[in-house]
């Protein structure tokens, strides 16, 4: 009876082991994406920073601003 309660309690930790590993990729997958910054996000900061900022009366004008942007 113990060593049935001995063998339960090591499966349940090796099958939480293996959750905190794909756990921790995930993380680090995600991480990495995080950190990644597209050069047009660069450009928009810039901006951002420079305090151009712009507003628009319509979507069409917001859509013909963006399309020029990129």
């Amino acid at each position: 009876m113990e060593n049935k309660v001995l063998l339960r309690i090591h499966e349940d930790l090796e099958f939480i082991k293996q959750k905190v590993i794909v756990m921790d990729n995930e993380l680090e997958d995600i991480s990495k994406d995080l950190h990644i910054v597209r050069p047009e996000y660069l450009k928009k900061l810039e901006k951002i920073q420079q305090g151009k900022f712009h507003s628009f009366d319509s979507k069409e004008k917001f859509i013909e601003f963006l399309d020029n942007e990129i």
